[in-house]
């Protein structure tokens, strides 16, 4: 607030007066129910997270940014109902909250979509993203995306979606020239581990 203030050029007493605000008794439960679900909700996500690439990389873990989109909508649409009631939602206001929440969010989670679309789903993309990314094999090839998919992915899926989508042979799901590996993996001989 002090930088706003100060690019405004606004006085000290206005300043006073626009940024003090009463708590009434409803507010810590509505600010601990706030906490208690954002911490809850980040606390999960980033140790499930952390356990799955652990055990496997994919660009499918984008999924958690629309997923935490529509769950946040919900959440911040339903509280006011769940901890005070009905009448706390105004009827001349509540529909238009409503729907701008619900707009903003649509919005915002198209254009992550569209945005990260060649990730999100595996052969939309296909041959410049190939299948195998999406689930790579044990001891996988450097990944082919570089250079112009990194920072044109959204290009290119427009270029996808217009042309029409590849047909399931362009998917590569497996490297070219990889072969499986089975058995036992064992560390090369001379190593210390």
């Amino acid at each position: 607030m002090g930088l706003i203030a100060f690019a405004a050029c606004l006085p000290q007493d206005f300043v006073d007066q626009s940024s003090t605000y009463l708590q009434g008794p409803r507010c810590q439960v509505v600010y601990r129910t706030y906490r208690y679900v954002l911490f809850w909700w980040t606390g999960i996500w980033t140790t499930l997270l952390i356990l799955l690439f652990r055990y496997q990389m994919t660009p499918l873990y984008l999924w958690v940014v629309p997923a935490s989109f529509l769950y946040f909508l919900v959440l911040w649409q339903t509280w006011p109902y769940c901890l005070d009631g009905w009448p706390v939602c105004f009827p001349h206001g509540g529909p238009c909250i409503f729907w701008a929440a619900l707009g903003t969010t649509l919005l915002w989670t198209g254009f992550f979509i569209l945005r990260y679309g060649c990730f999100l789903f595996p052969c939309v993309c296909a041959p410049e993203v190939p299948g195998w990314l999406f689930f790579p094999p044990n001891e996988p090839p450097d990944s082919p995306v570089q250079g112009d998919v990194d920072s044109k992915a959204f290009l290119v899926l427009l270029h996808h979606l217009r042309q029409g989508l590849p047909v399931p042979e362009d998917c590569v799901w497996e490297p070219p020239g990889w072969t499986p590996i089975t058995g036992a993996r064992l560390p090369p001989e001379g190593s210390k581990g």
